[in-house]
């Protein structure tokens, strides 16, 4: 298939130097001839336009600026170089082409060399101004789309949705059903919560690719979200024999610790998941993930691990071969990481061998008046474990949430954080918050009654025979306000409980109480 030419016009009244343009021309270009500026006006006006247009200022039927300017004024031709062929003078200064909407001008005489390489450098650039002209439509087509989608998703995917999470968990409370159909409407409600998180975190993710998401920062416990993620990724671990080693300013971390930065705690949990997801995948096996927080000029997370990641997409016929950085960031959850990273005005780093394996690093900015504690912050850490408070302040406290509705456990913590209190622990079910039980103490723990797996009596069963817990308080959290089940909590050793649905002023009133006094028996709230 031959290539097609790019199209000259060339006007002139002058058969001689017409036929001259003519040679010059015709070997490497589609060449359209007018004798007229009528019949100029008239071919530049069809569909396709030349590309170029080589315009003789001196033409007996109408004068060539006036042609450069009707021409300048169409919509179809108004795009297209002109370059006008002009005669010499001693006081022409291209401004009077310039004004013509003339993108050049060639001085007679000019040889064939000359205006060759002018007419190529303005084709060049021509072509360039439309593939980016182009380029600008689809953007803007491109932009509109997703504006149409991310209204879809914002308005006409969402509240169908919340509807699909809230009215399964309702009936589950309310109705008497098998333990099969009441898990049949709880994975109906897990699953449109998964796909709400989904559509969501699409949209936060095209604004920050655009570079046009707002953040709202509050201080982020980082030590909390990882504990929760190591969590989580439990079974994955203990499968491969992977362990974990946690360290907070080059200590070990200890129940007391916290590593608050400011961000949002969605953002810093999908990044930091992703990065520990990587490193269990990665992980050859009998192996421990080495995981510090620190606080230096800045805050930094670093994850070290034995194992060569992505291992699988390195190019095969060449196994020696290291990808580079750009090919490590194309792969999803590395690409996702570094841009939540750089959201949370941070960055993420990383390097990878055979033998000394992969160390993620992120970067992130310290709150304005941690900058300033950290020169003694060292010396804080070791007074800090050793100093036992005899009475623990709101944001000291440490608050057990049990629930196996996510967005009901969501909403408690949420209630108690706007009260003051900052260290909040969840557990989704009852065997989630013995593990955690057995590893850490709580001052309080709130717990819903009915559960899958361990109910809320088992967690306080659990609680009740062991002498470090056994004094710890605990609310029951039920939907049901029957005689018999609250007469039931009372013979068991519950002294406290609260019935849903309860307002946000009712819970922290009820939680205030319970901490003030946690052995004096109350009546319902």
């Amino acid at each position: 298939m031959s290539e097609i030419k790019q199209k000259i016009l060339l006007v002139n009244d002058d058969s001689a130097e017409l036929d001259s343009l003519q040679n010059i021309f015709q070997q490497n270009y589609e060449i359209v001839l007018a004798s007229s500026g009528k019949q100029a006006l008239q071919i530049a006006e069809k569909a396709p336009p030349p590309d170029l247009i080589l315009l003789d200022a001196v033409i007996l039927d109408i004068d060539g600026y006036e042609i450069c300017r009707q021409l300048k004024k169409n919509t179809a031709s108004r795009l297209t170089p002109i370059i006008l062929l002009i005669n010499s003078s001693e006081n022409n200064d291209g401004s009077k082409e310039f004004e013509a909407g003339a993108v050049d001008y060639l001085i007679r005489p000019f040889t064939a060399g000359h205006i060759t390489a002018v007419v190529k450098a303005h084709l060049r650039s021509s072509t360039m101004m439309k593939d980016l002209e182009q380029q600008n439509l689809v953007h803007a087509e491109n932009a509109r789309l997703n504006k149409v989608l991310e209204g879809l998703c914002e308005f006409d995917f969402k509240a169908p949705l919340q509807a699909f999470i809230d009215i399964p968990t309702q009936l589950s409370r309310e109705l008497t059903m098998s333990a099969f159909q009441r898990e049949m409407l709880n994975s109906i409600s897990l699953s449109a919560s998964n796909l709400l998180e989904v559509i969501t975190r699409s949209i936060d993710l095209y604004q920050m690719e655009k570079g046009a998401y707002t953040l709202s920062p509050l201080p982020i416990d980082l030590l909390k979200i990882l504990q929760q993620i190591l969590q989580e990724h439990k079974r994955a671990a203990e499968k491969k024999e992977v362990k974990y080693a946690l360290n907070v300013n080059h200590m070990p971390a200890s129940v007391e610790d916290t590593f608050e930065l400011p961000g949002e705690k969605r953002l810093f949990t999908f990044m930091l998941n992703d990065l520990i997801k990587s490193a269990i995948e990665a992980s050859p096996g009998k192996n421990e993930i080495r995981i510090s927080l620190n606080y230096s000029s800045c805050s930094t997370i670093v994850i070290k691990f034995p194992g060569v990641l992505f291992k699988e997409i390195q190019d095969k016929s060449n196994p020696g071969h290291a990808l580079s950085e750009m090919e490590y960031f194309t792969v999803s959850g590395l690409y996702l990481a570094r841009l939540l990273a750089k959201t949370l005005g941070g960055n993420l780093l990383f390097t990878v061998s055979a033998s000394e394996g992969t160390t993620f690093q992120v970067n992130l900015p310290l709150a304005e008046e941690e900058v300033d504690a950290v020169s003694g912050l060292h010396q804080n850490i070791a007074e800090k474990r050793m100093k036992l408070p005899s009475c623990k302040s709101k944001a000291e406290t440490k608050i057990l949430v049990v629930d196996d509705y996510a967005f009901m456990r969501q909403t408690i913590a949420g209630i108690l954080r706007q009260g003051g209190y900052q260290k909040i622990f969840e557990a989704s079910d009852g065997f989630e918050a013995i593990t955690f039980l057995e590893n850490n103490s709580a001052d309080l723990i709130l717990c819903d009654w009915e559960m899958p797996g361990k109910s809320g009596m088992e967690v306080f069963r659990f609680i009740s025979g062991r002498n470090l817990l056994k004094t710890t308080p605990f609310i029951m959290i039920t939907a049901n306000s029957a005689l018999s089940e609250l007469e039931l909590a009372l013979e068991s050793g519950i002294q406290h409980y609260i019935v849903k649905p309860f307002s946000p002023d009712i819970l922290r009133k009820k939680v205030e109480a319970v901490l003030a006094k946690p052995l004096e028996k109350e009546q319902s709230v």
